[in-house]
This record gives structure tokens, sequence and C-alpha cells, in this order.
């Protein structure tokens, strides 16, 4: 398949064509690989459709992602049972919907040991997350609650997934009791809240270090 001639594959390309929306492109699941190995940008695959959720980074979105993968390293390192990631490593659901879904959040912390799935030699994806941190932006709030959300709670090893906006101050964390598919739920909006990650305790202001909510 010439990905070439079906698919942007630049973030020029996308920007010029989609601004800062989230891109959709009907495709078939070997025809979104094809393009992962030749894009400059991540995307995700859901439905029959490559979708490239922004285009364009903000500044604070970029520093609330820096700082909770810089506390994720922090509680987890040392530790051989787990392996913490940023947003350029994929993550496959083959019980989300009927081919699957491939999506790449803003952290994730994989259970180890790893049982990727692998489509072709140094192209895989991790399949056992404990946790998943979204970064909410305006563009991609919506599709993280309405696509992503279902698909990660489908997942047997997650134990605990993180929305964290970008546009004030606000967490929003689901936590699943115990081997059940009940998850309780959590909202935190001061900066002096407290939740936990992995039993270990996190001050909500801490993860907007440097953020100006008057400055995207």
């Amino acid at each position: 398949m010439g990905a070439e001639t079906r698919f942007p594959l630049t973030r020029m390309e996308i920007a010029e064509r989609f601004g800062t929306d989230v891109a959709y492109f009907p495709a078939t699941f070997e025809e979104y690989w094809e393009v992962v190995k030749e894009a400059e940008y991540t995307a995700d695959f859901y439905q029959h459709q490559i979708i490239i959720p922004m285009s364009y980074e903000s500044n604070n979105h970029s520093k609330i992602a820096v700082e909770i993968s810089f506390i994720l390293k922090g509680y987890f390192r040392g530790n051989d049972q787990y392996e913490v990631h940023n947003s350029n490593r994929p993550l496959y659901f083959p019980d989300c919907k009927e081919n699957g879904a491939v999506f790449n959040p803003d952290a994730s912390v994989i259970l180890l040991p790893r049982q990727p799935f692998e489509y072709q030699k140094g192209f895989d994806a991790e399949t056992t997350p404990e946790i998943i941190v979204e970064v909410l932006s305006h563009s991609t709030q919506d599709y993280d609650y309405a696509i992503k959300l279902p698909c990660y709670k489908k997942c047997p090893t997650v134990q605990q997934i993180i929305f964290i906006s970008s546009l004030y101050l606000f967490a929003t964390v689901w936590t699943r009791q115990g081997d059940t598919d009940v998850w309780l739920n959590s909202d935190h909006d001061r900066p002096d809240d407290i939740f936990l990650i992995h039993q270990q305790a996190v001050r909500l202001g801490d993860l907007y270090t440097g953020v100006d909510f008057g400055v995207e």
C-alpha cells in the first residue's frame, strides 16, 4: 500500500488540513501499521479508522504530560515489575470492538513481563498497561471520554485511569475495585487535593507546575 498516496505523513500536512481538530481516515488494521512506519506523528486505530488526536501540543499540555511522567518515573524507579512510558509508546487493546484498538496515551505504566503485540519486527504495542494517563485538551477531551475510556476499562490489567485537564485545574481518577469490572471514580479540583497512584499520594497542584491557564 503506498501510504504516501493516501495519508498525510507529516505534522504540517495534518495541521494544514485539520488544524488542532482530531483527524479521522478510513483504513484497515494493516494500513494503520504501514502508515505508522512512515509518518512522523503518532496515530491511533479504532473502528476501521486511523485517528490522529492532535497535530499540535499546547504549552500547558506538554508541561503537564512531562510532570506526570516525571512523577511516575520516580514512583516506579528500581521496581522491576513495571515500565513507565510516555506518549510515543502505543497500547493495543484486542478486545475493544471487532478489530481491536491502538491508542497512544500521554503516559502509561506497563506490568512486566511484557507481552507485546507484534505486527512485524520492530513495530509492536504494549498489551499489559496497569496505569493509563491522558492529558485533556479542547480538541481531544470528547475523544478521550467517549472512545478511549470504555476501551481502557475493558483491559483486564488496567487498575487506574487518570484524566488531567490542561484547560483548568482538574483531574478525574478511575480505580478498579479488586478483580471486578466495578470502578470507583473521584474528581479533584483544588490544588491541595490528594489522590493515590499505585498507593502513592499525588497532590493535584504539583501536576500543574509552571502552568499558566492564560497561555495555551
